[in-house]
């Protein structure tokens, strides 16, 4: 069930094609999509974006292995 939900939602975000989707993917492998660049608070160390529903979150910059656009990034498996 944890690789589903962000397979499907990066599927999602591929089929609506928005170019301001941006895919965070983690040094664990996961995929997180996220409506619009996330921004890195430095007081916090941490990259905090709104994911597809609207709601903001946060993860810390340690556990990001790298953030592209969703366009360029290889359709989920």
């Amino acid at each position: 069930m944890k690789h589903l939900i962000p397979g499907m939602m990066l599927g999602a975000a591929l089929l609506t094609g928005c170019a301001s989707n941006y895919v965070i993917t983690l040094t664990n492998g996961h995929r997180i999509v996220a409506a619009g660049k996330p921004k890195l608070d430095t007081e916090h160390l941490a990259f905090v974006f709104k994911d597809l529903n609207g709601r903001t979150n946060s993860i810390p910059s340690v556990q990001v292995r790298a953030i592209a656009p969703a366009s360029s990034q290889p359709p989920a498996k």
